[in-house]
C-alpha cells in the first residue's frame, strides 16, 4: 500500500534540506535563534545565502535489524497513533546514509561535506 518503500527501494539516492528558517524561538530566550522579534535569520528571506541551510544527500537504506526497536522507540514515541497501523499498509523503517552535505551559510558559495567528515563530527551537546 505505501507506494514510498516500492519507490525507495527501486531508486534510493534522495536529499533532504533543512534551512534556518525552519527554527523557531525568541533571542530573549535563546540567543542563537532569530532575532529580538523572534524572527528565525533576522526576517531575512529564506533564500538569502545568509540564511543557512545544509542539503544531505545520500541513499535512504532499511534500517538495520539490531537498530529496529530502537528506531521504533523514536518513532512511535512522537507518533504513537503509527504503532497501531495495519501490517498490509508495508510500513518500514529506513535510514540516510548520508554521502555528502552541501551547506550554504553566507555569500560566495557552498561547503560540500564529505560523508566521512559528517559522520566523524563532534556532537556539542551544549549547542
Amino acid at each position: 500500500m505505501d507506494e514510498l518503500t516500492q519507490n525507495i527501494l527501486a531508486h534510493p539516492r534522495c536529499s533532504y534540506t533543512i534551512s534556518e528558517q525552519q527554527r523557531r524561538g525568541s533571542s530573549a530566550d535563546n540567543p542563537a535563534v532569530g532575532d529580538s522579534a523572534g524572527q528565525p535569520c533576522g526576517g531575512l528571506d529564506p533564500e538569502d545565502p545568509a540564511c543557512a541551510r545544509a542539503s544531505l544527500l545520500g541513499r535512504l537504506e532499511p534500517v538495520a535489524e539490531e537498530d529496529l526497536q530502537e528506531a521504533q522507540v523514536a518513532m512511535f514515541s512522537r507518533h504513537p497513533r503509527m504503532a497501531d497501523w495495519p501490517a498490509d499498509h508495508l510500513f518500514e523503517f529506513f535510514e540516510l546514509r548520508v554521502e555528502e552535505v552541501h551547506l550554504l551559510d553566507w555569500y560566495g558559495g557552498m561547503a560540500i561535506i564529505s560523508g566521512e567528515d559528517y559522520y566523524a563530527a563532534a556532537v556539542d551537546d551544549a549547542a
